[in-house]
């Protein structure tokens, strides 16, 4: 790039403003129905949400009393601390004039610190429009900015680890412009709204100009195993835009299919959906993977749009690479391994580890309600798996744990299975509600899922095998009012399903020994 060039776009971002800053005043993110315009510097807009409470200026004035409140007191102590001051009646406007700039400067320079780290730690969302991209930075509860980068002005886009105070760096968009201006934003806030790929087909449609780095450099510190995963997904999300809108098989996959060059002979097909479909395979030669020649394994199927550009794509995409993330650092025997992924014919697949056997919910369904023996049995198992995902770093929750995700095989050994909705712990607030109704807390349906939301689903789960009835939605459940049961185990499964958080089982440690306590 030229140093012509680079002026050029210099005075292209530095003319944008003023342009940006007459034009419209609609929110990118709320509209013009849920926000209003408050203030509007160059790229810079700050708005107020109209279904909030207004709290800022009654904020605001108590901050300011409270600061005037702390001077007086200030400037009168030091007045009156000496008799001889108490007759100097011409110190007290000296001793304010000189204390009132420096308490000034210190508490400004204060709060300017406070709120810049506050800001810069706040969550931001990224989105992206064909003229511009537009950051949000939540101020308030009643306030957000948004900032306005258009893309002529835009210079550099990586995807990196920056250096913060924690040891577990986090991944971050750095956004740089001609002006030398950076943006940040944390790469699972960036996912909110966009995923890589369209990120990726966005820059180079639109910034062609700017140097594009989306893959993050290697890192020492990381094993090469997450390196592996990584370059995988990146490759399918760059596959998608790079090959012909043309799939080499429009219907299901059909006996003796061959996948990944050889590797994988489709035997039949186990389950399917609108996404996507499941086919149990054999292994026919040695891959990259884990899995062994000759064993048979469950192809997982997500089947990827053809036309570019799809927001169905980028969901499933993202879908498959977090489903593939958390799988690929859980080693547990009660949790289905991942052997291997890939893509092939716009179509991604997770190869994973065949459990012979049936769901809970096909038991219940043939043989009716459990023993109580049984159920104990399952759910001290379960409360295993849940302490092992629990205590992962980050925690790990299941959000979808009902009688249809175990799957209980030949020997009697229960394996979870589905972790397509699963979160980790740190980026659950605010999520979305997924899972069976019957199975899932109040504080789920709120998008406020925790590790004490899996424990609900499993009581929920102990629930149905002992009466064989899907246990009624929002309800804390209690088998004694259906089947006789011993009061030890109904009163476990009545407090792990309490609706309310601070009277149900804090962790899977105290459900466990609940259930293989005496009874």
């Amino acid at each position: 790039m030229t140093n012509n060039s680079k002026a050029k776009r210099v005075m292209a971002e530095v003319g944008s403003f003023v342009t940006y800053a007459r034009g419209t005043e609609i929110s990118s993110f709320a509209g013009g129905a849920n926000a209003e315009i408050c203030l509007r510097l160059a790229a810079l807009r700050i708005y107020r949400k109209l279904d909030q409470r207004s709290v800022f200026f009654g904020t605001f004035l108590k901050t300011n009393l409270a600061f005037l409140a702390i001077l007086v007191f200030y400037c009168t102590y030091h007045i009156c601390s000496s008799p001889d001051r108490m007759h100097a009646s011409w110190l007290g406007p000296i001793i304010l004039g000189a204390c009132l700039p420096a308490v000034i400067a210190i508490t400004a320079l204060l709060v300017a610190v406070t709120l810049g780290l506050w800001v810069l730690e706040k969550p931001k969302r990224l989105k992206i429009l064909p003229s511009m991209m537009v950051l949000r930075m939540e101020l308030t509860d009643e306030l957000f900015a948004e900032i306005v980068i258009p893309w002529s002005s835009i210079d550099k886009v990586e995807l990196k680890h920056l250096n913060r105070f924690t040891p577990d760096k986090e991944l971050h968009l750095v956004i740089k412009t001609a002006l030398g201006v950076s943006y940040t934003i944390r790469y699972d806030d960036l996912l909110i709204d966009n995923s890589q790929a369209s990120l990726l087909n966005a820059v180079q449609t639109w910034a062609p100009h700017a140097y594009c780095q989306l893959a993050p450099q290697p890192d020492s510190e990381n094993n090469g195993s997450q390196d592996g995963g990584d370059s995988q997904f990146t490759e399918l999300w760059l596959h998608q835009f790079s090959t012909a809108n043309i799939r080499q098989r429009d219907s299901l996959l059909t006996q003796g299919t061959s996948l990944k060059g050889s590797a994988y002979t489709v035997v039949g097909v186990l389950g399917g959906g609108g996404q996507g479909n499941a086919y149990l395979a054999c292994v026919s030669s040695a891959s990259e993977g884990d899995a062994k020649v000759g064993s048979d394994v469950v192809l997982k199927e997500y089947i990827m749009p053809v036309y570019q550009g799809s927001s169905v794509l980028e969901r499933l995409s993202a879908k498959l690479k977090h489903e593939s993330d958390i799988l690929t650092r859980l080693d547990h025997p009660g949790v289905v391994k991942l052997l291997d992924c890939f893509v092939e014919d716009y179509r991604g697949y997770l190869v994973l580890e065949f459990v012979e056997g049936r769901s809970l919910k096909e038991l219940v369904q043939s043989e009716g309600a459990q023993s109580e023996n049984f159920v104990r049995s399952v759910g001290a198992k379960l409360c295993q798996v849940l302490i092992y995902l629990h205590d992962c770093y980050p925690a790990v929750i299941h959000r979808d744990l009902t009688p249809d995700n175990i799957m209980l095989n030949l020997a009697g050994e229960i394996k979870v299975v589905d972790f397509n909705v699963a979160r980790q712990l740190e980026n659950a607030t605010g999520a979305t509600v997924v899972g069976k109704h019957a199975y899932i807390p109040p504080e789920q349906f709120r998008g406020k899922p925790c590790s004490q939301s899996d424990i609900y689903a499993l009581g929920a789960t102990l629930f149905y095998l002992l009466t064989a009835c899907e246990p009624e939605a929002l309800t804390s459940s209690r088998p004694s009012e259906i089947v006789k049961v011993s009061p030890s185990l109904d009163a476990a499964i009545v407090r792990a399903t309490a609706l309310n958080l601070d009277q149900r089982y804090s962790s899977a440690r105290e459900l466990l020994a609940d259930l293989t306590g005496p009874h």
